[in-house]
């Protein structure tokens, strides 16, 4: 397996991860339906965005490698879609009010993070994706 295969596998991994990360709340919060949808429909597009691209990162990822795209393309493509991601992430993340993050229970307190942790695996999806591009480039 070469660098440019790895950062690849990486990237589409990193991807999966994101949208794993972005449907933990709905897999354990129960009982709050109409706070956690406000919660995901917070910001210009919501969370929604943030997981479409992480979908469509995936496909990206592995079209370099499995034959169907170029790519010099395909690293572009990719470069465009990891800061779109983080740039939704993070617009998501501010336009969270506080009164709806804190209306979850005491033990759901780990959810005021949760927003930081989809930005973080948006860092690693552009990690990746810079990596994938130098591979290109070489």
């Amino acid at each position: 397996m070469n660098r440019r295969q790895k950062t690849s596998f990486a990237g589409a991994v990193a991807c999966l991860v994101t949208l794993f990360v972005l449907v933990i709340p709905v897999i354990t919060i129960r009982g709050t339906q109409q706070p956690l949808g406000a919660y995901y429909a917070s910001g210009p597009v919501g969370a929604g965005g943030i997981g479409f691209f992480a979908l469509l990162g995936i496909v990206v990822f592995l079209s370099g490698e499995r034959g169907s795209a170029d790519p010099a393309t395909v690293a572009g493509i990719s470069l465009v879609l990891s800061l779109a991601l983080i740039l939704l992430a993070v617009l998501w993340f501010f336009s969270i009010g506080d009164t709806l993050l804190f209306s979850f229970s005491n033990q759901h307190s780990w959810l005021e993070w949760h927003p930081v942790a989809v930005i973080a695996t948006g860092l690693v999806i552009l990690a990746a994706s810079g990596g994938y591009t130098a591979a290109v480039i070489e």
